[in-house]
This record gives structure tokens, sequence and C-alpha cells, in this order.
């Protein structure tokens, strides 16, 4: 039985771009959107779906993955 780097087997079971969560504020055409994310910032993202302002989103990269549920936001900063 081989053991492997067990860290590197951890790291490729993670994803290579985050999921982020952001609210869209702007509709640009062409499918590109402006979207401010929950935790600060945001981000021009595209979609292959219409999309309203104001629904909110996940995205993956610069690509919204779709629709996520309208729950309100919490921070929590440590």
């Amino acid at each position: 039985m081989a053991m492997g780097n067990f860290w590197q087997q951890f790291k490729d079971l993670l994803p290579d771009e985050p999921k982020l969560v952001g609210t869209i504020t702007a509709n640009y055409g062409n499918s590109m959107y402006g979207v401010s994310l929950v935790g600060g910032g945001s981000v021009q993202a595209t979609s292959n779906t219409d999309r309203l302002i104001g629904d909110k989103v996940y995205i993956i990269g610069k690509v919204i993955e779709g629709k996520a549920p309208d729950l309100p936001d919490v921070v929590i900063e440590i």
C-alpha cells in the first residue's frame, strides 16, 4: 500500500477557485453583470442566463454559476 503525500491529496480535494456569494448591481449587456460581493468588493462576471438586478448569485472565477438563496447577510469578524 503506497502512502502518498497526504497534503497534496488534501489539496487535490479543494476547488481551484472559491465559491463567492454576491448581489447583482448592474447589467452591462452581452451577458456581463456587475456583482457586489458579500464580504466586500465587487467583480464583473458573465452568465449564460438572464439575471435581474438584486438577484443573489454564486460566482466561481468570473462566471455566475447559479442563483443563491435570498437569506440575510451575516458577517462575523474575528
